[in-house]
């Protein structure tokens, strides 16, 4: 979640996090297009990872500019669980998986993360950002449950069930932290 911000620094590194999260996005499910069977599924991928490239540029056009700071620096993970989260994620087999890892965790985490930063944001302070903010939740909105009602046409057994409720387990344990051994 984010925090509040306090300063035009941890607004540089919320906004810088929001960039790294949906590059992260773009790529990984830009990797998933060619790998993806001819399905309906391939062509919502290669569209959602095109709204996430260009919900990225928007956060990039909105990172302040400070002194002695380099803005691409700015461009970091949010936290550690974010990127273990999208590197478990990038590593999923077979498309019932990657619907799930993406569509059922990542993008609603990240509709909580956006939502808390709209919480935290003043109006006046923020108001460019705001916008974005507000077309980014709706964007997500319509990417989640157009990716869910695709996962939900692939799970026609109980093996497709399983390996999709595993691939949510793995991507979702990911943000607290590297797997106990067992």
């Amino acid at each position: 979640m984010t925090e509040p911000v306090k300063s035009l620094r941890d607004a540089a590194q919320t906004l810088g996090g929001h960039c790294w999260v949906e590059r992260q996005i773009f790529e990984v499910a830009g990797r998933w297009v060619p790998l993806t069977p001819p399905h309906p599924a391939k062509l919502a991928l290669d569209r959602h990872s095109g709204h996430s490239a260009w919900r990225a540029q928007q956060w990039e056009q909105r990172l302040p500019v400070l002194a002695g700071v380099d803005r691409p620096s700015l461009i970091q993970p949010p936290d550690e669980g974010w990127r273990r989260s999208l590197a478990a994620l990038g590593e999923l087999e077979g498309t019932p998986q990657r619907l799930a890892g993406l569509y059922r965790v990542v993008l609603p985490r990240l509709a909580v993360r956006y939502r808390a930063h709209l919480a935290a944001s003043s109006p006046s302070a923020e108001g460019p950002s705001r916008r974005s903010l507000h077309i980014a939740l709706a964007d997500l909105a319509a990417d989640s449950d157009e990716g869910d009602d695709l996962l939900v046409a692939l799970l026609d057994d109980q093996v497709s069930v399983q390996a999709a409720a595993h691939a949510a387990v793995q991507v979702e344990s990911a943000f607290l932290g590297p797997a106990p051994f067992t």
